[in-house]
């Protein structure tokens, strides 16, 4: 946070034009960091061709042994862990609903380590259908996402959400 708080405000000074990845990015640079208006452009990202709702058979093999996902369907949360990312409460939910043990789904999330995540690994420790997987290899993403019964994208927070784009466009139910 102490880094971000030093290079983000120099680096928007520096700059001659900013681009943001959402008109609520572009609200958040003007409002916190008084950058005139017209300095801040909308550029809004796309989904590469990978993310398709194809599934490629062989792929589910590879992943599921490369990751250790098992023969279980599952749902499908991607981001880094932190606490913005709101997945204390995805995994709550998801216990609660009795989807884990009556037809045995397990509960992924998918992402590096970030701040204040310690919280969230004791959390998952404690149930045997929620598991994290780590950081994914860009080159297995889209076949993750394909082979989800479903993604969840609980974020408190974000700027846009790309994850939401990439799960949709891969053909899966977005929560």
């Amino acid at each position: 946070r102490r880094y971000l708080e030093r290079v983000v405000p120099r680096s928007i000074d520096r700059a001659d034009l900013v681009l943001a990845d959402s008109d609520h990015t572009r609200s958040d640079l003007i409002r916190l960091f008084s950058v005139p208006a017209d300095r801040v452009i909308v550029v809004y990202p796309g989904v590469e061709d990978r993310f398709r709702p194809y599934p490629e058979p062989a792929a589910s093999e590879v992943l599921r042994e490369r990751y250790a996902i098992g023969d279980c369907p599952y749902i499908l949360s991607v981001g880094t862990l932190q606490p913005r990312k709101n997945y204390r409460r995805l995994i709550e939910a998801f216990c609660r609903s009795e989807v884990s043990r009556r037809m045995g789904v397990q509960l992924l999330i998918a992402g590096g380590r970030g701040w204040l995540y310690q919280d969230l690994v004791e959390e998952v420790e404690k149930h045997d259908a929620v598991r994290l997987v780590g950081f994914v290899e860009d080159r297995d993403l889209p076949a993750l996402y394909r082979h989800a019964a479903l993604f969840a994208f609980p974020s408190l927070y974000e700027g846009f959400g790309l994850p939401v784009l990439e799960a949709m466009a891969s053909g899966i139910p977005v929560v």
